[in-house]
């Protein structure tokens, strides 16, 4: 049976549990395909159930045909032929703007968009924010709040994250969003995501994921080091919020972290690892960084190796 890769922070990877999922397949008419916005557990449902469905998620593996691994932002590839869509952005204010804006654009006007959002009190500033995205919407669409309310599962990286915590405010996520309900009446402008984009490779061992921050013109030698005011290798957060989370060059899906150096370097070490045969030959190849083999990356043999990346 083939299994998903493990939920990463970096890609704010809260999964929808199956009542959620269903609840979502009963609201689209049985007759009717679905734009599926980084909705990919959403996705995989409605192609079990043979319905038509096209999926827009940057994470290669999902098991769902009719898949575009986009990266949502202005110049993102519009998908047409679809009116209805189901987004779940990262629940920032930015993200929401440039996602719900690019769907609205892929369904047109009078098309439908189920969006979910932050619920109140995910972060100080979270109501203020919430307010002026929904005074947006009502510019260019008809909108209103869903009686339902969409669950999340618990992901790994914020279990591992909750049990080495000091700081549980910043540890946790609601896990219960808040569904926009959006009939599209103009089109609107969709903004840039603002920022300089990272570049981030990323490594799957069997379901296990480790990302690494590319420093361009990085050529010293190979080091990580835990991030400054964490004694372990385990990040007790999940928030944007958290303090350091910006010095972060790797990351892995049980929330490990590190600050690194050489980062090219790190990231041959870890294709020569992931084309190990044996414990051995592992352990050799992550010989020039062996803190990392402290982490809970899988041993050969693998039943699964691939590389990716993506600008963040």
């Amino acid at each position: 049976m083939n299994s998903l890769p493990e939920p990463h922070p970096l890609d704010f990877d809260w999964r929808f549990t199956p009542h959620t999922i269903e609840k979502f397949v009963e609201m689209v008419d049985k007759e009717e395909g679905i734009l599926a916005v980084g909705t990919p557990s959403v996705a995989r449902r409605f192609h079990q159930l043979g319905r038509d469905v096209a999926l827009v998620d940057r994470q290669p593996i999902h098991f769902v045909d009719n898949h575009s691994q986009i990266q949502i932002d202005s110049d993102a590839p519009r998908i047409s032929g679809y009116k209805t869509a189901i987004v779940d952005p990262p629940w920032y204010p930015e993200h929401a703007l440039t996602w719900m804006s690019w769907a609205a654009n892929c369904v047109g006007l009078n098309g439908l968009i189920f969006a979910s959002v932050w619920p109140p009190d995910t972060r100080p500033t979270g109501e203020r924010e919430f307010a002026n995205i929904f005074e947006w919407l009502e510019s260019w669409s008809t909108v209103s709040i869903a009686n339902f309310k969409p669950r999340y599962e618990l992901p790994l990286f914020e279990a591992e994250a909750y049990n080495s915590s000091f700081e549980q405010g910043l540890s946790t996520s609601p896990r219960l969003g808040r569904l926009l309900k959006i009939r599209v009446r103009f089109l609107p402008e969709v903004p840039p995501l603002n920022g300089k984009k990272k570049k981030w490779l990323r490594f799957v061992f069997n379901d296990y994921q480790l990302a690494l921050r590319v420093r361009p013109n990085d050529f010293s030698d190979p080091m990580i080091k835990p991030v400054s005011g964490i004694e372990s290798w385990q990040w007790p957060y999940v928030s944007r919020r958290a303090p350091g989370r910006d010095s972060i060059d790797v990351w892995s899906s049980r929330n490990e972290v590190a600050v690194a150096g050489g980062t090219k370097s790190i990231a041959e070490a870890l294709r020569q690892a992931a084309l190990a045969k044996d414990h051995n030959t592992f352990e050799a190849a992550l010989s020039a960084v062996p803190a990392i083999a402290e982490w809970k990356i899988p041993r050969p043999p693998f039943r699964r190796v691939f590389e990716w990346e993506h600008r963040q």
